[in-house]
């Protein structure tokens, strides 16, 4: 099946609306409105994605429910999600990250997968932890 990346994007964003006159300016500035709420949407639903990965993630490891399907590690379950083991890893601290520390999705969904990782190793090696 043939997928037209294009014609998804224009459905999904529409088409591009050039800057002409003071009505075009108008229709532009509104474009550039609807652009933005959607860049806001789009951002909400990846880092509610990121969330709901890291727990699965965590999940499947943690219970070693990769068995199921006939691997014997979960590297082996992870190879055909094309995901980076290096992803993964990061995707699993966070996840028992949420489970052990007090820390609400919230949080996670509004910090970047990096600071997430730094705050976890600053954590672990401060002292008294």
């Amino acid at each position: 099946m043939k997928i037209d990346i294009l014609n998804t994007i224009k459905s999904r964003v529409g088409d591009v609306t050039r800057v002409e006159s003071d009505s075009g300016k108008e229709k532009a500035r509104l474009r550039y409105r609807q652009l933005k709420e959607e860049i806001k949407a789009r951002t909400l639903e990846e880092a509610v994605n990121r969330v709901e990965l890291a727990k699965a993630l965590y999940e499947i490891k943690k219970n070693k429910l990769y068995r199921f399907d006939g691997y014997d590690n979960f590297y082996e379950f992870c190879l055909d999600y094309k995901f980076s083991r290096t992803m993964i890893y990061r995707y699993i601290k966070i996840g028992a990250y949420l489970e052990k520390e007090n820390i609400s999705e919230q949080d996670i969904m509004q910090s970047s997968l990096n600071k997430i990782i730094n705050d976890i190793r600053v954590k672990k090696s401060s002292p008294g932890c």
